[in-house]
């Protein structure tokens, strides 16, 4: 069996944690240090500690970064094509 990914191991990787609200679907991806874990913390075991921010639901499903890029980058990007195919 495999030991479970850490959050040293997400940062080493230079990807981001993806957390995942299953209650309102809120999603957000931060630097895996920045929760002031442990850095041997377990990826799985992270949701574990958190709160969603918008619906307070303690269904958090926490994993690394699900895309090559952070999901902000893809939804400026997203953004900008809407504003190209739809100028005012």
């Amino acid at each position: 069996m495999h030991a479970p990914v850490t959050l040293q191991m997400l940062d080493d990787d230079d990807q981001l944690l993806y957390l995942y609200c299953r209650d309102c679907g809120h999603e957000k991806e931060i630097p895996p240090l920045s929760l002031g874990l442990s850095p041997d913390y377990p990826v799985p075991l992270v949701s574990r500690r958190l709160v969603c921010g918008q619906c307070r639901s303690r269904k958090i499903w926490s994993t690394g970064q699900l895309h090559e890029q952070p999901l902000f980058e893809m939804r400026m990007r997203g953004q900008e094509k809407r504003h190209r195919d739809n100028p005012k």
